[in-house]
């Protein structure tokens, strides 16, 4: 099975089939049992109005020139971002920023988050996660110029 990646799609989806597997070679979900084919049907059924309401938006976004691919906005969004320890590379953003135990709460809430020393990364699922993301860093990094300036 597949569809757009979308994170409230797919948070619907694994309640519904808590058993389906992502294979990352196929692309696609792998669902067990017999009757597999009989729920998915009944659950894209279901699904539909919303698949359409996404495949419009994203003809929307590609019409009006705005980037639909979450790595790509990011790349685009950087300059939004006003701490100058970010990169951007290998398909994720990398921010090494001063410790904070407030900072670190933020990294940690963030989409994709993972600490690797020196550094936190942070990779996109989608375009939600390019806002709450470059949101996230400018967050952090006021909090870092408000603990040195006391």
């Amino acid at each position: 099975m597949q569809f757009p990646k979308d994170r409230a799609l797919i948070d619907r989806f694994k309640v519904r089939f808590p058993k389906a597997r992502w294979g990352a070679g196929t692309k696609s979900w792998h669902i067990p049992g017999k009757l597999a084919v009989t729920r998915v049907e009944k659950w894209a059924a279901a699904e539909a109005p919303y698949l359409r309401a996404i495949e419009q938006a994203l003809r929307d976004l590609e019409w009006d020139g705005i980037e639909t691919d979450p790595l790509k906005a990011l790349e685009s969004r950087r300059a939004e971002v006003k701490s100058r320890n970010i990169t951007i590379a290998g398909g994720e953003l990398r921010y090494e920023f001063r410790y904070l135990e407030a900072s670190v709460d933020i990294a940690r809430s963030l989409p994709g988050a993972r600490w690797r020393a020196p550094y936190w990364t942070f990779r996109p699922g989608c375009l939600a996660d390019v806002d709450t993301i470059v949101d996230g860093c400018n967050r952090i990094f006021a909090l870092n110029i408000a603990a040195q300036e006391q």
